[in-house]
């Protein structure tokens, strides 16, 4: 995993600054520290921005919080074609270790959770595998923007 987002950095924070042209100052500077291996502040700034890509994407008010997964179906169910429905409910609506609350990480011990590390709970993260882990992160939360583009796209076209 190391060695596949680092061989693609670079690429990784050319679509996503692209794609969010307004975060464009602190997602090259998160980059710039992730690069020069300092991860306490690469990895929160990651973490953060991926919540706020998500908000944007999804006009959610939180991709994490039990209370908008409702609002984040009906969104998807909007969106996203029928066949792939499902799909996309499981991609985004699933409970990953990233995203448990404190009562569900107890099912995931030693996983890296953003609320942990944004919160100030976890103070271990500084390390390479959860600094990749974050850019794996944003760079999945980010890569929906690109996905509901062409899906309404091709909805147009229709």
């Amino acid at each position: 995993m190391l060695q596949l987002f680092s061989g693609c950095l670079d690429e990784i924070e050319r679509k996503l600054v692209k794609g969010f042209p307004p975060r464009e100052t602190i997602l090259r500077k998160a980059f710039e520290a992730h690069r020069n291996l300092n991860y306490e502040l690469s990895v929160p700034v990651m973490l953060s921005q991926a919540d706020g890509m998500g908000c944007e994407i999804f006009g959610v008010w939180s991709i994490y919080a039990e209370r908008e997964r409702l609002k984040l179906n009906t969104f998807v169910e909007a969106e996203i074609e029928r066949e792939l429905l499902p799909a996309y409910l499981a991609l985004i609506g699933s409970l990953l270790p990233i995203n448990a609350s404190r009562d569900e990480r107890l099912r995931y011990p030693n996983a890296m959770n953003r609320n942990s590390i944004l919160h100030g709970e976890n103070i271990s993260y500084a390390n390479p595998i959860d600094a990749h882990k974050a850019v794996s992160w944003i760079q999945y939360v980010g890569s929906f923007r690109t996905d509901l583009w062409l899906f309404r796209k091709r909805r147009q076209q229709s």
